[in-house]
């Protein structure tokens, strides 16, 4: 499946999980999210951001997300 998403396989740790009477091997998987950028921005600060119309749209839309217990 994740080959099929157009990740690569990058690494494999065997034998690390048992489950149902066997041990098995766990894979770590990588996708490249945005092209490299040779020299990138500096970060800015959060709270910089927290007051920005893209970063409260994507908490309001966390929020209708989240179900209370």
């Amino acid at each position: 499946m994740h080959a099929a998403m157009g990740f690569k396989e990058v690494g494999v740790y065997h034998d690390v999980g048992y489950k149902f009477g066997k041990w098995h091997d766990v894979g770590w998987y990588e996708l490249s999210l945005a092209a490299h950028v040779p020299e990138p921005p500096e970060p800015v600060p959060f709270p910089e951001l927290a007051g920005s119309s893209p970063v409260k749209a994507a908490f309001a839309r966390a929020a209708g997300l989240v179900k209370p217990s």
